[in-house]
């Protein structure tokens, strides 16, 4: 890519790749492109193999790259949810408690009764109430209001 098109490929490029040969359930070979990076693989990566060995159902892989997300977005409630579901698929109700205790002690919080959906380049939130009635915002909105933390 750099000799040919004078482009050095940079995190989101990999994170291209890696995507795409998860899609196309490639995984053993999306993990090795993120594991050989020539430098150390950040969020976008990770999140992209997670998200092909959900589709895939390859939780070996999804595992490892679940841990690494934990770890570069300790507070991204997802992969700890992944993780325990996982594991109590499995029946390893030790392991569970573990990613529950892990949550707890970062303080990352599952959130209940948000639901995000993209409607023509935008995103509508709508929220669950105390009172039970719903809400809700749009992208704009959002900006200057934090409502699902």
């Amino acid at each position: 890519m750099k000799e040919e098109y004078g482009v050095v490929p940079g995190p989101e490029h990999y994170a291209c790749v890696v995507d795409m040969l998860g899609r196309r359930g490639r995984l053993k070979e999306a993990m090795k492109v993120a594991e050989s990076m020539p430098f150390e693989a950040g969020a976008l990566v990770w999140e992209a193999l997670f998200g092909a060995c959900r589709v895939d159902g390859d939780m070996v892989i999804g595992q490892r790259a679940a841990e690494r997300l934990a770890v570069l977005e300790p507070k991204w409630v997802l992969p700890y949810l992944v993780m325990a579901q996982v594991r109590a698929m499995n029946c390893r109700w030790e392991r569970v408690a573990c990613v529950r205790n892990a949550m707890q002690e970062k303080r990352v919080k599952k959130v209940t009764g948000c639901s995000w959906i993209g409607i023509r380049e935008k995103v509508i939130v709508k929220k669950k109430l105390s009172t039970g009635s719903f809400f809700l915002l749009s992208l704009q909105a959002l900006s200057s209001y934090s409502l699902c933390k």
